[in-house]
């Protein structure tokens, strides 16, 4: 897998291999960073990281850091090599625990961001949980983005306590749902 645009363009990163391994592959890449605009002051978050080849993609094309979560043991193994091998150390955290206490201790240590995304496992009724994780935490910065990554055939809500459908983009046997927190409460 490499990196496609920016400062890193064509760097080659590690991805582990296996049959819980799915990474976000170029194409959907592209597109999310074709809908979202970076810029060098972003803070980026990628939850349920994998090989990390998202948030790293995003520190590539500008953002100011990236917070990586990731519970499998593996996965952290590629994610740190994948930092190191791209010079990025200083501008990335690495949270080795799953999505749910991430943003517990996320939350409580008042940290937020302009771009989260997130690729659960793409298991039934898993991307509703991990909406339900980001509602009314205060994660999201005001106008913030939460980019879901789930499977095509998963029906998604337009509202979702304080979080807005914009829009949402089939990529095969994938979609991507983004959600924008306005500021305001909802559904």
């Amino acid at each position: 897998m490499r990196i496609i645009a920016g400062a890193l363009k064509g760097r080659r990163l590690k991805v582990p291999v296996g049959q819980n391994v799915r990474p976000t592959t170029g194409v959907i890449r592209e597109a999310i960073f074709g809908i979202i605009a970076l810029t060098d002051d972003v803070a980026f978050c990628d939850m349920f990281a994998g090989s990390g080849a998202v948030g790293i993609e995003a520190l590539s094309r500008g953002a100011k850091n990236t917070v990586f979560v990731e519970n499998d043991r593996v996965a952290l193994q590629f994610i740190r090599e994948n930092i190191a091998k791209c010079n990025l150390t200083e501008r990335c955290t690495v949270m080795p625990t799953t999505a749910a206490l991430a943003v517990q201790h996320m939350t409580t240590r008042g940290e937020a961001f302009d771009v989260i995304f997130a690729d659960p496992p793409y298991t039934k009724g898993v991307h509703e949980e991990v909406l339900a994780l980001f509602a009314n935490k205060k994660l999201l910065r005001e106008n913030g983005v939460l980019i879901i990554q789930h499977a095509s055939h998963d029906s998604v809500q337009n509202v979702f306590s304080g979080l807005f459908l914009e829009q949402r983009r089939k990529y095969g046997k994938s979609q991507l749902s983004f959600y924008r927190d306005y500021g305001i409460e909802g559904g």
